[in-house]
């Protein structure tokens, strides 16, 4: 687990945990709270226990979700090819996402999927949570009204990355490397997950 600095393009501090849990994040949030550690936003998924963290240690913190996230999750649960046009229609509206700019382009993305639910309002009611591609639809379109109130802050603050894209980054070419120390031992792993965080830190401040 990282706290990435857009501004710096770097990550302030780490941990190496088996999971992302509340557990695993409540403790290391104060302790980094006790540290003098107050963000005034932070950019991420949808970890609902991680965002449980968060609300407890900074309550006065903005959490702006990421975009490309949700985006991505949309397009996974509508598929790829989409077989109704519930779903067609739906992931037509969230592919537009990453394109919002400004509040008159938030207002019509709201309103087209407002006009979605309105329109498709009877089929929606008889989605099936036992079938999975329509609970998948019930998925999507439920992510998206709950993410919705944190969804947009970057449109006020030009410095709240509207994305998780930097440190996504960070973690691909970590992963690459990691891929050819594969063999590692679990002790020897988290020893060369903090290495890395470490030099990659160094070489930024150098550069």
């Amino acid at each position: 687990m990282i706290f990435w600095d857009s501004r710096l393009h770097q990550s302030l501090t780490s941990r190496v945990a088996s999971k992302e849990s509340y557990l695993n994040t409540i403790s290391w949030f104060k302790k980094l709270k006790g540290q003098g550690l107050s963000p005034v936003s932070i950019t991420m998924d949808g970890q609902t226990q991680v965002i449980k963290a968060i609300g407890e240690t900074w309550p006065d913190c903005l959490l702006q979700r990421c975009l490309y996230h949700i985006q991505r999750q949309s397009e996974m649960w509508l598929r790829r090819y989409p077989k109704t046009n519930l779903a067609f229609e739906l992931k037509l509206i969230t592919q537009q996402l990453s394109k919002i700019k400004d509040t008159k382009q938030k207002d019509f993305w709201w309103k087209q999927f407002q006009d979605w639910k309105q329109k498709h309002s009877t089929s929606i009611k008889l989605l099936s949570s036992t079938d999975k591609v329509e609970s998948d639809i019930i998925r999507a379109y439920r992510m998206i009204e709950n993410a919705y109130p944190n969804m947009f802050h970057y449109l006020d603050n030009q410095h709240i990355p509207s994305t998780s894209n930097g440190v996504e980054g960070y973690f691909s070419h970590l992963k690459r490397l990691y891929r050819q120390h594969a063999g590692l031992r679990r002790p020897n792993l988290k020893n060369y997950l903090l290495w890395y965080v470490y030099f990659k830190r160094i070489n930024l401040t150098r550069n």
